[in-house]
């Protein structure tokens, strides 16, 4: 059993890492009222204040990228923010049809 989550986790961070090297190369769209990148702190502030939005997922790429997925389960609004320098902080992509799964259990996702 051990194996088999080994794999699994190498396999989610694969895919979050992936993720992350295509966000870093995609602009991100500018939101309603707030700057695209500012202080990761600030951002992280305003989403959970307009949104209500908590981190739900983490992941550093292999070139050191942070990034994090937060969302609001009740409205389905969610917010990638990409972090290089460990402050400064940038919002990749955000919108409103946040769906959770649960790919562990090995339903098709």
């Amino acid at each position: 059993m051990d194996n088999v989550n080994n794999i699994f986790k190498k396999a989610t961070f694969f895919i979050l890492a992936t993720i992350a090297l295509v966000l870093s190369y995609v602009p991100a769209q500018a939101t309603h009222d707030r700057p695209m990148c500012d202080t990761r702190t600030k951002i992280i502030q305003d989403i959970a204040e307009q949104h209500g939005e908590t981190l739900k997922l983490t992941g550093v790429s292999y070139s050191g990228t942070l990034l994090e997925i937060f969302s609001n389960d009740q409205t389905g609004t969610f917010t990638i923010i990409l972090t290089r320098d460990g402050s400064m902080g940038c919002i990749a992509l955000n919108g409103d049809a946040y769906e959770k799964n649960d790919v562990a259990s090995g339903e098709p996702a």
